[in-house]
């Protein structure tokens, strides 16, 4: 996976985080942040042709308004993260989203917290 996909997937997953909490005006804090691109690393190593398949391969009907497939494919990695029923298992990924979402429940859900310094940790 191009380090442009890590980017987009990076991109839909930090939006969800902070969406997810109502924290879109707050910053990541340094430890979060790795934390974030160590997961996404991972995530693209052990599915590395995921982000290269055809516009016809997700059924979801995609409003590029709305960010790209890959930013999408960040969101739903936060959401299932988040340990929020959402993510993974609505329906976008064909035949892959019950494999997706066993993914996400081999790791620890991430419990996001707004420090006092006004950063978002977990």
């Amino acid at each position: 996976m191009d380090s442009c996909a890590i980017e987009e997937i990076r991109k839909g997953f930090v939006d969800a985080l902070l969406w997810a909490h109502d924290w879109e005006d707050y910053p990541l804090s340094q430890e979060a942040s790795q934390r974030i691109d160590k997961l996404i690393g991972k995530f693209a190593k052990d599915f590395p042709g995921l982000c290269d398949r055809p516009e016809d391969f997700w059924t979801t009907s995609h409003n590029s308004a709305e960010g790209t497939l890959r930013e999408y494919l960040g969101h739903d990695l936060a959401l299932s993260l988040l340990g929020t029923g959402a993510g993974f298992l609505d329906g976008r990924y064909g035949s892959l989203d019950k494999f997706l979402a066993a993914w996400c429940d081999c790791r620890p859900q991430i419990e996001p917290y707004l420090g006092d310094d006004g950063k978002v940790y977990f």
